[in-house]
C-alpha cells in the first residue's frame, strides 16, 4: 500500500464513520461502524480480528460543524505524508510497509490485551501510533536537524520530539489501555531503529546503556549463529573464503541456512 494510498483510506473510512454514526445510534444498532472498525472490548469479546488492522483508519472525534476538529484531523493528515514520505525515501517503500503493518498490528494486539486488565477503556482509534512511530524513527534519522516552528523559533528534532511526547502524555488519561496505545509504537520504532539501522537515541545520555544493549544482543546472536552454522565464527573474510571453499568443493547447496544467512548479512555490511 502506498503513502497516497494509506491517506486516502483514512479519510474515506474516517467520513463514513461520522456520517454513519448517528445513523446506527438513531435506530438503536448496537454494533455501530465505530465499534466494529476500531479497537473496542466489544471487539475483542467477539474476535473481530480485522479490528487490528483497521483502527488506524477511524478517526474519532471528528465533528465536520467544528474548525478546531477538521484542523487536528487535517494536521495530522499532513504530518502522515511528512513523515512517510521521508522515511519512504529512507527505508523503501516495501520495508516502509511492513514496518507500518508491524507497528499496527503489535500495537493493536497489545491494546487488546489491556483492555482485559482495564475497566475504564473501551474504545481507541486513530493514527496516534503510526504517527508516533515514524515521529521517533524520524527524529533518530535526524537528531540534530533543527526545523523552524511557525517558521521563526528555530529547535532541533530531538527537544521538539521531547516536547510533543510530554505534552501528549500530560493531556493523556494514563489509563492501562492508553499508556499502551502511546507506548508501545514508540518502543517499537526505538528497537527498530537501534538495532535494524545501528542508530542511536536523539540523547547522548542513554548511548552507554544502548551501546552494552547491543552488545548483549550481538554475543546472544553469535552463540545461536555457532551452534547452527556448525563453523568456528571467525572473521567475516575467514568465513566467506571458508564458504566459497565448501561451495567449490561440496556444491551451493552444502550451505546450511545459517550460513546463507551470514554470507548475506556480510554482503548487506560491505555495501554500507
Amino acid at each position: 500500500m502506498s503513502l497516497k494510498k494509506l491517506l486516502y483510506l483514512t479519510i474515506f473510512t474516517s467520513l463514513f464513520v461520522v456520517l454513519c454514526e448517528p445513523f446506527f445510534q438513531y435506530f438503536s444498532i448496537p454494533y455501530t461502524p465505530k465499534t466494529i472498525l476500531g479497537l473496542s472490548k466489544i471487539g475483542l469479546h467477539h474476535s473481530y480480528v480485522w479490528q487490528l488492522i483497521t483502527y488506524p483508519f477511524v478517526e474519532i472525534g471528528i465533528d465536520v460543524s467544528s474548525t478546531f476538529s477538521l484542523f487536528i484531523v487535517f494536521l495530522k493528515l499532513y504530518f502522515l505524508w511528512f513523515l512517510g514520505s521521508f522515511l519512504v525515501m529512507r527505508l523503501g517503500e516495501r520495508t516502509f510497509l511492513w514496518f507500518t503493518i508491524a507497528t499496527t498490528l503489535i500495537t493493536g494486539s497489545l491494546v487488546w490485551l489491556s483492555f482485559l486488565f482495564d475497566s475504564q477503556s473501551h474504545y481507541v482509534s486513530g493514527l496516534t501510533p503510526l504517527l508516533l512511530a515514524m515521529f521517533t524513527l524520524w527524529t533518530f534519522f535526524d537528531t540534530k536537524r533543527q526545523i523552524f516552528i511557525f517558521s521563526i523559533f528555530p529547535i532541533e528534532c530531538r527537544y521538539l520530539f521531547a516536547i510533543v511526547i510530554g505534552i501528549l502524555f500530560f493531556l493523556s488519561d494514563l489509563s492501562l489501555t492508553t499508556l499502551t496505545y502511546l507506548t508501545t509504537p514508540i518502543l517499537i520504532a526505538y528497537l527498530y531503529g537501534l538495532y535494524a539501522h545501528d542508530l542511536e537515541s536523539p540523547f547522548t545520555s542513554w548511548h552507554p546503556f544502548e551501546r552494552k544493549l547491543k552488545a548483549f544482543f550481538a554475543k546472544k546472536r553469535s552463540k545461536i549463529i555457532h551452534l547452527y552454522a556448525e563453523v568456528p565464527l571467525d572473521d567475516d573474510d575467514t568465513f566467506v573464503e571458508e564458504m566459497l571453499e565448501k561451495v567449490a568443493t561440496q556444491g551451493p547447496n552444502s550451505l546450511s541456512l545459517a550460513q546463507k544467512r551470514r554470507l548475506d548479512a556480510i554482503a548487506k555490511k560491505k555495501k554500507r
